[in-house]
């Protein structure tokens, strides 16, 4: 990348990355369809795969010193998708939430948290997430939040349906009041979002949380993405300089 004020310049090669590793980093999983019919597969297998990317990522992200992840699984649009699609999705997280890749997730220190509207989820699959947050409370080398039943309009609106009633009453509801009450207030902010699958928009992820983060778009389709290309954006972040306004 060309160095710019605002992205001076990157890391050399080697160079020590730590004091610049993002605290919490976010990542919208885009592309498990356009693999699946990219490599002649059926659409359900490129959700299976893409679920089962998620074990590298999370160990390599842990591996960096980076404390939180959060992955976008399944936003409030995705009910547009029809019963079928829909159903699908729902097989995967059935799958996964229940696998022996989460178990060992678990096994690693690994808590897991869910984040969006996912109590509309059936009981089940509900069930199975209660299960597995239980399990891993008190995991310390890394927490991976997944993004389920989330949008960023939903966590707003939300959030200011919490607020205290007098508030919401006489309109004096301050930016405080909203993070409160947003689904993770004790979240850092994210400080480095990813979009994988070539997409160029925001998609509201991330709306109030993410005013400040960085962002980077890569046309890798989500069950392709790996470390090495992880780490590559890591090593670019690192080089950026951050104003948040100022």
């Amino acid at each position: 990348m060309v160095a710019t004020e605002s992205n001076p310049r990157s890391p050399e090669a080697g160079e020590n990355l730590e004091p610049r590793v993002p605290q919490h980093v976010a990542i919208i999983m885009d592309g498990n369809r356009r693999y699946a019919e990219k490599n002649g597969r059926e659409r359900i297998d490129g959700h299976r795969i893409g679920a089962k990317n998620v074990q590298e990522i999370v160990d390599f992200a842990a591996s960096q010193g980076i404390k939180e992840l959060t992955l976008w699984a399944f936003s409030t649009e995705n009910w547009k998708r029809g019963k079928e699609q829909v159903g699908e999705l729902f097989d995967v997280f059935r799958e996964y939430f229940n696998s022996e890749d989460m178990n060992q997730l678990i096994e690693k220190g690994v808590q897991v948290r869910a984040v969006g509207r996912w109590k509309k989820f059936p009981e089940d699959i509900v069930e199975s997430i209660e299960d597995v947050q239980k399990r891993s409370k008190n995991g310390t080398s890394i927490t991976v939040n997944f993004a389920l039943n989330y949008g960023g309009r939903a966590e707003i609106v939300d959030a200011v349906n919490k607020a205290p009633l007098w508030r919401r009453m006489t309109g004096r509801i301050r930016e405080e009041h909203i993070t409160n009450k947003t689904y993770l207030p004790d979240q850092p902010n994210p400080d480095l979002i990813i979009r994988t699958g070539g997409e160029i928009r925001t998609s509201g992820f991330q709306m109030w949380k993410g005013a400040y983060s960085e962002w980077e778009h890569t046309p890798t389709l989500w069950p392709d993405f790996g470390k090495e290309e992880f780490r590559d954006i890591l090593q670019e972040f690192a080089g950026r300089q951050r104003r948040f306004g100022k």
